[in-house]
Parts: structure tokens; sequence; C-alpha cells
């Protein structure tokens, strides 16, 4: 019995984050907390977690956000330890600024600084 009550307020919280997420008009809706759980659930089963992200993201019919389906290549050959960390501080300073140059590219094309 408290594995059923433990499920009922799973499912409820998970309703209200894609409730939220779709409200939000965050990145991938609720699909994206799909993603999220499908991740969790099948953590030791690639084969099902690639193929739950395929389904989940073929909801998109074709969408831009279907290109992260590219991102299966890389988690597939994940092993679940951790990496060595040399490449580490490079990636803090590449990810901020290659979205600080995707602005500035964009407003030099489009002439708007506001």
């Amino acid at each position: 019995d408290n594995f059923r009550g433990q499920l009922f307020w799973q499912c409820v919280s998970i309703a209200c984050m894609c409730l939220s997420a779709g409200e939000l008009h965050t990145d991938y809706k609720f699909i994206g907390v799909a993603l999220i759980i499908i991740f969790y659930i099948y953590r030791d089963r690639p084969l099902m977690r690639a193929a739950g992200m395929v389904i989940a993201l073929g909801q998109f019919y074709g969408g831009v956000e279907t290109a992260a389906l590219l991102a299966l290549i890389p988690i597939c050959f994940y092993n679940g330890k951790l990496g060595k960390h040399k490449w580490q501080k490079f990636f803090y300073i590449y990810y901020p600024g290659h979205l600080l140059l995707i602005v500035l590219l964009r407003r030099i094309m489009t002439g708007s600084w506001i």
C-alpha cells in the first residue's frame, strides 16, 4: 500500500512538472521532463534509454529538437565513470563564451543592440 501511495505522488509530481514546463515555455516543453525520467528509469539499460529518447523526441515531428538525437552517440558510449578533468576548465570557459559570441553576432547582423 505504501508503494501505491508513493506511486500516486510520483505521478502527481511528474504531471505538475510537465504542466509547469509547458506553461513556462521551457525548451522541449513536457518532453524534456519525460526525457529526464526516461534517463533515470533506464539508467542501467542503454538500449531502452536510447529507444525512449527516440520515441520522446519523435513527438516533435522533425523540429529542431530532433537534432538532439545526435546526443545519443556520446550517451551510448558513456560507461558511468567520470572522465579526466583536463578539459573541465576549457568547457567552463567555452560554453558561456560561445553563447556570448552567438548573441554578439546576432546583434551585429541585425543591428539590434536593445
